[in-house]
């Protein structure tokens, strides 16, 4: 027995007759062609040959353009310190130290005149409340630039000369008349200008009075036990200088010098001993707010004058660039200890 299979065939003429069929053979041609102009548009849109009414058409099918992304340099990850101390510059030196508890105008490394193995130095002052490792005093107002004496003579000399008679009397005008020209000693006034110019000569001073000069904000020598083993004339701390140090720096200077005005004002004479501790926010334009007293051991009065010598000055001056850099811009808190206490 024999299994005979039907023929088959490929009837593709009628296939092609099809409307169905002509329509899908349409669309897949439609679609390849979409898919290569999509591919190769943004080949073409670089293409200077294309003809100026070409470069729309292309620029229309082609997809846009994803941004590039901007390389940013993240500055490094160094915790900045906020705590601020007056630094001598005399013992700054170039490379920061890693682990710098203070921040201030100049880098300075830990060091003690007697070597030791703590971590912080050894500071022989006699104050537990403050932090200056230096003393400081207030100049008196004695200290004074002095005027040389034969400026003087000359200034009390300088007077009026009273009119000569036969001249015009009050109320009426009189009319200019040449004056000869004066015969003047060149070499005279040279000597007399040479002599102004010349100080008072000056007292020398002491070692103690010289480093008791040393600095800006006025401040005893603070008490720390310790000892590190690098050896320094002055004890010092490991200290890295920022903006932000700078910048501490003229704030605190600008505070001291209102409260010492303030107290001149009420002719303060030690009547009250203490401190007083003030708390404030600092914004990024230089202000300040929420200025509140946390601590006071001195009364109301002198306490009022705390927080007016932070108010009072409108501005501390809008922030550097590098600042926002290094601390954001953000208001930070900032607090503020003032001493009363006897020299």
């Amino acid at each position: 027995m024999t299994l005979v299979l039907p023929r088959f065939r490929f009837q593709w003429r009628e296939w092609l007759r099809s409307p169905l069929v002509i329509a899908l053979l349409l669309s897949l041609v439609l679609h390849l062609f979409l898919f290569f102009c999509a591919w190769l548009a943004p080949q073409m849109a670089n293409w200077k040959w294309l003809p100026s009414w070409a470069k729309p058409l292309v620029a229309a099918v082609s997809p846009p353009k994803k941004p590039e992304a901007q390389v940013r340099i993240e500055p490094p990850d160094i915790e900045i310190p906020l705590q601020f101390i007056e630094v001598d510059p005399n013992q700054s030196v170039a490379d920061a130290p890693k682990d710098a508890r203070f921040t201030s105008t100049a880098n300075t490394l830990a060091g003690n005149p007697s070597p030791a193995k703590t971590p912080v130095p050894r500071i022989d002052g006699r104050r537990e409340d403050t932090l200056k490792t230096y003393d400081t005093v207030r100049p008196s107002k004695q200290n004074q630039p002095v005027v040389p004496q034969d400026t003087q003579e000359q200034e009390a000399k300088a007077e009026v000369k009273p009119q000569e008679k036969g001249g015009p009397k009050p109320g009426e005008l009189a009319l200019a008349r040449p004056v000869p020209d004066a015969k003047v000693d060149r070499e005279q006034e040279m000597r007399d200008a040479e002599k102004a110019q010349v100080a008072a000569p000056k007292k020398r001073k002491s070692v103690a009075e010289a480093r008791a000069e040393r600095g800006l904000l006025v401040g005893e020598q603070m008490k720390e036990d310790g000892g590190v083993p690098r050896v320094s004339v002055d004890s010092t701390f490991n200290v890295r200088s920022t903006q932000f140090g700078a910048y501490s720096s003229r704030l605190t200077a600008a505070v001291q010098g209102r409260w010492y005005h303030l107290l001149d004002e009420q002719k303060y004479a030690l009547q009250r001993t203490g401190k007083v501790v003030v708390t404030f926010k600092l914004h990024p334009d230089g202000n300040v707010s929420d200025i509140r007293t946390t601590v006071s051991t001195v009364g109301d009065i002198y306490s009022l004058i705390c927080e007016l010598a932070i108010e009072q000055p409108q501005s501390y001056g809008i922030w550097p660039r590098e600042l926002i850099q290094e601390i954001g811009r953000d208001p930070i808190p900032v607090t503020f200890t003032f001493n009363y206490f006897y020299n």
